[in-house]
């Protein structure tokens, strides 16, 4: 995302706890958490201004998250935004995900990475970032991202693009077109999971419209009280967008994936 009235489009939207966004930032926030627990050090991949990073940080007190962007300003706005929050467990660094080559090998519990990874120009950059994962992260590590998969109909993309486009800005709604045709296939994302096999990751591809995908390792226990936060801030959602978060989770959950984290 180029341009400062894209970035300021994306951080106001993203920012709103009540607005459209929300839907899959505590979606991502959740799932995130049931496979993290228990980590003590994480990175997230491409994190922006850390919107999603601080819904994720907030759950997970105890975890230290890196995050890592190539972008100076979504940096400064990250910087912004934990200090707003005064979450003393992130930092964020300026990084190529494809290189990482600030950090060492085996130095991280987990790894995440949301709504990020259709950026990469490339399907040889998605696998020099799946060797790097795989690299930096220490046996048994957990792992959760997330992404667009891409659509095959033109017709699907404007519609999903253009679904909000009375709620959201124009140039965000151009922006999300954009993201959906620079989307990877499945089949791309696929090739890469041998560089995760050790770890049993596993891919899902919401059924039905497959607009989205998910590859993550095995749920962890949380406690009750991770569970109800997350339960109140589902129900704290408008009608129409709970809605839509609950349609999200039919249609993961239909190729396999838990959500037994929102209930």
């Amino acid at each position: 995302m180029d341009g400062s009235e894209q970035v300021d489009a994306y951080f106001s939207s993203g920012s709103d706890e009540n607005g459209i966004m929300a839907v899959s930032n505590l979606f991502h926030a959740a799932h995130a958490t049931q496979v993290l627990h228990g980590c003590k050090k994480v990175l997230d991949l491409g994190c922006g201004p850390a919107i999603q990073l601080a819904r994720i940080a907030e759950l997970n007190p105890d975890c230290h998250f890196v995050g890592v962007d190539l972008s100076i300003e979504m940096l400064d706005r990250a910087h912004t935004l934990i200090a707003k929050n005064r979450l003393s467990n992130i930092e964020v660094v300026k990084g190529d995900i494809t290189k990482l080559e600030q950090f060492s090998d085996a130095s991280f519990d987990g790894i995440i990475s949301t709504v990020t990874l259709h950026h990469l120009p490339r399907a040889d950059d998605l696998a020099r970032s799946f060797y790097q994962m795989s690299r930096v992260l220490r046996a048994r590590g957990a792992i959760y991202l997330a992404d667009f998969s891409r659509l095959k109909s033109l017709k699907s993309v404007l519609y999903f693009a253009y679904k909000y486009r009375h709620k959201l800005p124009h140039v965000l709604c151009l922006d999300y077109e954009r993201s959906l045709r620079a989307a990877f296939l499945s089949s791309d994302f696929q090739k890469q999971m041998h560089h995760l096999a050790s770890y049993q990751a596993i891919l899902y591809i919401t059924r039905v419209l497959p607009f989205m995908l998910a590859i993550k390792t095995k749920d962890r226990d949380v406690s009750p009280d991770i569970k109800i936060v997350i339960k109140n801030k589902r129900l704290a959602l408008p009608q129409q967008y709970r809605n839509e978060l609950d349609d999200l989770r039919l249609l993961f959950r239909m190729s396999g994936l838990n959500d037994s984290i929102f209930t």
